[in-house]
């Protein structure tokens, strides 16, 4: 067990990879952790690219490890605003 480590359930699609609506649940706790890492369960690009972005956005003084689908979803929903 890893007291200092949480899992978190968030949204899922139909197809069960994680959905655009989990950035919202993100956002909302990204403020409170020291560390994020985002993955797997995203093959819905878009949702992969709002995620991202979102706890990117969210979390600025946060160290955010991300999975291949996590940056392949950023490159391709254009420049990001948050520093990668």
């Amino acid at each position: 067990a890893l007291p200092e480590a949480r899992v978190l359930g968030l949204p899922a699609g139909p197809g069960g990879d994680l959905s655009p609506r989990a950035s919202l649940r993100l956002a909302q706790l990204a403020g409170r952790v020291d560390a994020a890492v985002l993955g797997p369960g995203m093959l819905d690009g878009e949702a992969a690219c709002a995620v991202a972005e979102a706890l990117l956005g969210a979390a600025p003084g946060c160290a955010v490890v991300l999975d291949a689908a996590a940056l392949h979803g950023l490159a391709a929903c254009g420049p990001v605003a948050a520093p990668v």
